[in-house]
């Protein structure tokens, strides 16, 4: 199928660069609409190691009601410090984030895929359609195509014509949350069945569409909405489990081949996507952001569960998506090739 509309840019420059609040608040029976404009930052180069968030910048349930619209932030591995790469344009509802071989920031955003430069801040349409929404998990294989969780199913998307392929539906993919390709360039999906039921880590082949059951547990025993995976070096799936109740979020590890469930850490607020850094150690967005603006990024030592605060507050209103700048596509690196 073709995408449903023409690649289109945002160029960050040739708009008003600012930040829009929208709160409502209610004082003595008044209902009051307030606007408050802030100066976005502007972006910048990404090094090896950077943190590069998606926040939605959206909290429903705050009061009063904040509303900044979609951002990508940077967050310095060593020092927290929060800076925004984009903002406004396509960046609604902003849901994973993955970056690609050459250095762009892919981005999954409400009934569309996107790209963003990270040095300029510019936005591209790479796919759009109802199929894409809400925004859903995404990661990038071998081709460089674009794999993407939709309701029931999962979909291969090329990046260059935005066409998509559906590579498996139905069976275990009820609610794919989260994706990560593995070694052996097998699709692994973290999918929920039902809003408080089955959570389950599913491989699937993304030549056959065949579907594997690797690990599952029902709501007795807490391993419910699985929201982010990684693979580690040595093979084993690291699963977000954010329990769907506050302060119930853990990061488990899971055998591949038997299923077997460990949990490295617990007491986690809401965790949605992580990363494995350069050094073995989980990030992760811990965030229950739509609900009361918390959102925060958490280093955990995989060995020990000790859990380090990197970042909190400042810029994040409801991170979700997380991915870690690698060396080989840094702006660094993309600049001295060219």
């Amino acid at each position: 199928m073709k995408a449903e509309n023409a690649i289109v840019t945002i160029r960050n420059g040739n708009k008003c660069n600012a930040q829009l609040l929208i709160a409502l608040s209610v004082s003595a029976g008044v209902l009051a609409l307030l606007f408050v404009f802030a100066p976005a930052a502007l972006a910048g180069t990404l090094n090896p190691g950077d943190i590069v968030v998606a926040d939605s910048g959206f909290c429903l349930y705050c009061n009063p009601v904040v509303s900044l619209g979609g951002r990508i932030l940077r967050v310095d591995p060593v020092t927290g410090e929060e800076t925004v790469i984009a903002s406004g344009g396509y960046l609604n509802s902003t849901g994973a984030i993955v970056i690609d071989a050459a250095g762009k920031i892919i981005v999954s955003v409400a009934g569309g895929i996107i790209s963003v430069d990270p040095d300029t801040g510019d936005q591209a349409v790479i796919a759009s359609g109802e199929y894409l929404n809400p925004p859903g998990p995404i990661a990038i294989d071998a081709a460089g195509k674009i794999i993407a969780g939709v309701p029931g199913g999962i979909v291969s998307i090329d990046p260059a014509t935005g066409d998509h392929a559906v590579i498996a539906s139905g069976e275990h993919l009820n609610s794919p949350g989260a994706i990560v390709i593995d070694a052996a360039g097998k699709i692994i999906v973290g999918s929920t069945t039902g809003y408080a039921g089955l959570g389950s880590i599913i491989r699937v082949d993304s030549a056959t569409g065949a579907q594997h059951l690797v690990s599952s547990t029902g709501y007795i025993s807490g391993f419910i909405g699985p929201a982010g995976l990684a693979v580690d070096a040595f093979g084993d799936i690291i699963v977000s489990n954010n329990g769907y109740g506050v302060g119930a979020g853990s990061i488990l590890r899971i055998d591949p081949v038997t299923g077997n469930q460990a949990v490295i850490t617990a007491g986690l607020v809401f965790p949605w996507s992580l990363a494995i850094d350069g050094i073995g150690d989980i990030i992760v967005v811990d965030s229950l952001g739509f609900w009361n603006g918390f959102g925060r990024i958490v280093s955990i030592n995989p060995l020990t569960g000790f859990q380090t605060v990197i970042a909190g507050g400042g810029l994040f209103v409801d991170p979700r998506g997380i991915a870690i700048v690698p060396p080989a596509v840094s702006s660094h690196s993309r600049k001295n090739l060219m």
